[in-house]
């Protein structure tokens, strides 16, 4: 694999998405981070970030590693209650297989609920937050932006 430009940094960091324990270990062993995954609740986010940091120490490598990024599917609106509206089509038709209520691992509702579910992550120990929104249309995904460019992102930065 090539890519051009070549990143200035000499080399492309690897983040490796795992959620099982082996692939955890593993993810310390080879990566430059590992990616906590979109639809982990919080609980079992903890136990994994456990088993990361202890494979970091044990493999020598928890001073070389500082990023702790996740993945989050989310959505947000003006308020909780147009958020809600809004995804509701899509949790109602059963999301991504997920048990239980969906809102527990998703991030929907108004700046407010965003910032305050940012700052939960950010206390397990997250660093980056890579998003991706539950909505079909382009139209509300750039407005979902928007909002969080505005509202969001100065609160939490």
């Amino acid at each position: 694999v090539s890519f051009q430009p070549k990143p200035v940094q000499g080399r492309i960091p690897l983040w490796i998405g795992a959620s099982a324990e082996p692939a955890i270990r593993r993810a310390a062993r080879l990566g430059d981070a590992w990616i906590i995954g979109p639809l982990t609740p919080l609980e079992t986010v903890k136990a994994q970030m456990g088993i990361y940091k202890a494979a970091l120490r044990e493999y020598g490598r928890e001073e070389t590693v500082d990023e702790f990024p996740m993945r989050r599917d989310v959505f947000i609106a003006e308020d909780r209650d147009t958020a809600i509206r809004m995804v509701e089509p899509v949790l109602t038709s059963g999301y991504r297989g997920v048990q239980g209520n969906p809102l527990d691992v998703l991030i929907v509702g108004g700046p407010q609920e965003f910032v305050e579910k940012i700052e939960q992550l950010q206390a397990l120990g997250t660093s980056h937050l890579l998003l991706r929104f539950i909505v079909p249309t382009q139209e509300h995904i750039l407005h979902a932006i928007q909002i969080i460019g505005e509202q969001v992102i100065p609160q939490v930065s």
